[in-house]
């Protein structure tokens, strides 16, 4: 069997962010100097949440592909979607990236099993590649629960 058929028999939600954070990050600065909207973005100081009171200790900005794909769809998807929006600005993200403490690439991928994951294509693979960002993966094998994965 191939490597897709046996994925195919797995169940698997994704997405992917580009993320920017830096104490002293600037969010509205990120959005001119991309010309891209964030999916969100925060201040350093700026309470984290309501339910948490405490001053965030950086400032962050992120765009996220979950704002327009469902999490079901494929992860190539996901990456294509950003990649889309981020190739013509990568002279800037290199820009940003000398200038702030992180600039990454983030997968939060949600798995009905313990082993396997998404297939990423090369061609796929050589486009986030040349972004010359680093790729974390925030895996969770075998806890796929449509009630918290769908409230990401």
């Amino acid at each position: 069997m191939s490597a897709s058929g046996l994925v195919s028999k797995i169940r698997i939600q994704a997405h992917l962010s580009f993320r920017i954070v830096d104490t002293s990050l600037d969010p509205d600065r990120v959005s001119d100097a991309l010309s891209i909207a964030p999916t969100r973005f925060g201040r350093r100081g700026e309470p984290i949440s309501k339910r948490v009171p405490k001053p965030r200790a950086k400032g962050f900005w992120i765009l996220d592909s979950a704002q327009e794909l469902a999490r079901s769809e494929p992860f190539n998807a996901h990456a294509i979607w950003l990649l889309d929006r981020l190739e013509p600005v990568a002279a800037a993200i290199q820009r940003l990236a000398q200038e702030n403490e992180v600039v990454d690439l983030s997968a939060g991928i949600f798995t009905d099993s313990q082993h396997g994951g998404p297939l990423i294509d090369a061609s796929v693979l050589r486009r986030l590649g040349a972004l010359d960002l680093t790729l974390c993966l925030d895996l969770y094998p075998d806890i796929f629960d449509d009630a918290v994965v769908d409230n990401q």
